[in-house]
């Protein structure tokens, strides 16, 4: 795996570069442990994800990871409205930003920083989705 070496008597200075590297240096090797676990590329659900009819017309889909080109992506608990039960909907792989990581630059321009990146079950195919798949077409 690689590896950012801070090791230096007289300090080092942490710089958004070197926080780039480690953050490729994590993903590539997740990557590369998955692909090895579940033997290639995916798609494929890690564990969770299961769906419990709830009311006409609504399912819980629970908690849980899928392996999608290439990236984990966590599956928090969330209702799908509009499903009857047995249909399959769309799995959309999103980005959303969490206040917390407002941060200033330099010359005082805020950015979002911390992005959380996940999986959702929908009925239709999302605008603002990363990438998407069938639900069927993703195994356990």
């Amino acid at each position: 795996m690689n590896r950012l070496d801070t090791n230096f008597n007289r300090g080092f200075s942490l710089k958004s570069d070197d926080l780039r590297f480690i953050d490729s240096a994590v993903r590539l090797a997740m990557s590369d442990m998955v692909k090895a676990v579940i033997g290639g590329n995916g798609p494929k659900i890690l564990w969770g994800c299961t769906k419990r009819f709830e009311v006409q017309g609504s399912e819980i889909v629970e908690e849980g990871a899928i392996f999608f080109q290439d990236e984990i992506w966590h599956v928090y608990e969330h209702v799908v409205i509009g499903l009857d039960q047995g249909f399959y909907g769309w799995g959309n792989f999103i980005k959303e930003y969490d206040a917390a990581g407002t941060k200033l630059d330099a010359d005082l321009v805020s950015h979002q920083t911390y992005e959380v990146r996940k999986a959702i079950l929908s009925v239709d195919i999302l605008l603002d989705s990363i990438g998407y798949i069938g639900e069927s077409e993703v195994p356990r």
